[in-house]
């Protein structure tokens, strides 16, 4: 591995009390290997309003190797992920959180697995601590989903880090979606993919800005993309409330030809009303959400707005 370059990606929001670690770990476990033409460490900024790029512009004028990107606004660790895999110049790339949650020490297990032919490896963590049980719900609906509608090879329980080979980044540039869920591109794209499993670390500093409106939009942005069950639900929805209503139907009139008899029941009617509107609202909800995307895309908008760049 020693003649190929390593890029590492960092996604950075409001990290300011981790930098300075993760740097020192980073350096403390790659000081054989630190040269600016085997490694690079790529920090993006997506929008901190602390003193994050501050530090990340003091460590780039220490050391070239350290590159960075500061957005104009924040745009998620997915599309700030998409920035750096744009611009990284590494044989092979690795991206992790800057929290150390994941510690660095994945990613020389994971250079074993590349060494022996996988293009790409997904380090996956035994358990989820510390997880609401909301949270630990979307999770396991959002990996079901997507391996239900047609992306088999993805873990169970999803990744927090990643091995991409040159084969592989250039297959993720071609991706140009702004609501994108990286873990659903990664199962699609295809090539020699291994898995990696380690014990996820607490965090020692700071505050997760991983929040659970933040995993609510993963989720949507994952099953909306890769997976057709929201709709094809919406529709068997569809088909069994009309089976029910002509069954309903034939009842009611065979009880008034043939025993005269016409139901009440003012209060059960005004349940199966409300009931089915709020089921119509959440359907056309669903359509919502497709046809917001796909307005999204159509605009064209800038994913992200560069507003200073470090060594790059």
């Amino acid at each position: 591995m020693n003649e190929l370059k390593l890029s590492l990606i960092v996604p950075v929001f409001n990290e300011e009390d981790n930098i300075a670690i993760f740097v020192d770990k980073f350096i403390r476990l790659f000081q054989q290997k630190i040269d600016e033409n085997r490694i690079e460490l790529i920090f993006v900024d997506d929008g901190s309003v602390d003193n994050s790029w501050q530090l990340i512009l003091k460590y780039g004028e220490k050391f070239k190797w350290i590159k960075g990107l500061s957005f104009s606004f924040n745009v998620g660790s997915h599309l700030a992920i998409m920035a750096g895999i744009n611009i990284c110049s590494g044989d092979y790339l690795v991206f992790t959180s800057v929290d150390l949650q994941d510690p660095l020490d994945n990613i020389l297990e994971m250079e074993k697995k590349y060494e022996y032919g996988s293009e790409i490896v997904w380090a996956v963590r035994n358990k989820r601590h510390n997880n609401s049980v909301i949270e630990k719900l979307i999770s396991f609906l959002y990996y079901y989903l997507l391996r239900k509608g047609g992306i088999k090879n993805l873990p169970p329980t999803g990744a927090s880090m990643f091995l991409l080979g040159k084969k592989a980044i250039e297959a993720i540039k071609l991706y140009k979606e702004r609501n994108i869920a990286l873990e659903g591109v990664f199962g699609i794209i295809g090539f020699k993919q291994d898995v990696f499993y380690y014990e996820r670390k607490e965090r020692q500093y700071g505050k997760s800005k991983w929040t659970l409106l933040k995993k609510i939009k993963l989720f949507l942005d994952g099953i909306l993309g890769f997976s057709y069950y929201p709709i094809r639900i919406a529709s068997v929805i569809g088909v069994i409330i009309f089976l029910l209503s002509v069954v309903g139907i034939f009842y009611i009139v065979l009880n008034k030809l043939i025993f005269n008899v016409v139901l009440p029941g003012w209060s059960s009617l005004m349940v199966l009303v409300s009931f089915f509107s709020g089921l119509q609202f959440l359907i056309l909800g669903i359509l919502g959400e497709y046809i917001w995307r796909t307005l999204d895309e159509v605009r064209s908008r800038p994913k992200y707005i560069i507003k200073e760049k470090v060594n790059l």
